[in-house]
């Protein structure tokens, strides 16, 4: 019996930090997107989120 390479995941590219990233690195979008994926990865959408967060705090 052969074992047949396991196919790779697919990739995406982040319009924030520009990297190609498998798809587990981002939330699914419930808007009309073609992938069914926002464009922006978990960790740059956790960074935006906590930068508006602490000026929102600042206010």
């Amino acid at each position: 019996m052969r074992l047949t390479p396991k196919e790779p995941e697919p990739r995406k590219r982040c319009i924030q930090c520009r990297e190609r990233l498998p798809l587990s690195a981002f939330h699914k979008s419930s808007v009309a997107s073609i992938d069914g994926y926002r464009n922006i990865c978990k960790s740059c959408r956790r960074a935006t989120e906590a930068a508006r967060i602490r000026e929102k705090r600042n206010k």
